[in-house]
């Protein structure tokens, strides 16, 4: 922590806190692991808990109960072929309306350590979105997932995705 030029060293629930890691919802598509911050998410549906609707603008809108948001398709636009079997409704912040990724299934609410620094140029698709990566622990390892995971900002994805509107389950 600095203030002012000054380096100021944690104190014991800040150190805490940063040991503790954040809070973080894990889904899997295919073998990868991917964590989006709980603090984001606002709602976590089945796929057949959810109602999506085509818009005339080639767009999607997920419906869940009261609640009805663009949404895309997280694991096509990560590159895989892979089908949704839940959704992550997400509180979008900066002013921008909320919206839903389709994920694989949703393996573990927990908290995780920061991030660690990816290699330049390790992803070609929404890299912007990649914000660093951690082990995946051996109980997910043997639920079929990889041994790394990616953090991913949903809100960057989303930016990195065609507009809303225009083809978000990654379709041509």
């Amino acid at each position: 922590m600095s203030t002012g030029g000054k380096v100021v060293p944690l104190r014991g629930k800040e150190q805490a806190a940063r040991r503790a890691g954040v809070l973080c919802v894990l889904v899997r598509i295919d073998t990868l692991i991917v964590a989006v911050p709980a603090d984001k998410v606002t709602r976590i549906t089945l796929a057949d808990e959810t109602v999506r609707t085509p818009t005339p603008n080639g767009g999607l809108k997920v419906r869940n109960g009261d609640l009805e948001v663009p949404g895309w398709d997280m694991c096509r636009l990560l590159g895989f072929q892979v089908p949704i079997t839940a959704w992550l409704f997400l509180a979008a912040g900066g002013g921008r309306e909320p919206f839903a990724l389709g994920t694989g299934p949703c393996v573990a609410v927990r908290p995780l350590p920061p991030p660690e620094p990816l290699p330049f140029g390790l992803f070609k698709r929404a890299a912007d979105a990649m914000v660093g990566a951690f082990r995946v622990d051996a109980g997910l390892c043997d639920r079929g997932a990889g041994i790394a995971g990616i953090w991913l900002d949903p809100s960057r994805l989303v930016a990195t995705a065609p507009a809303a509107g225009a083809s978000p389950t990654g379709d041509p």
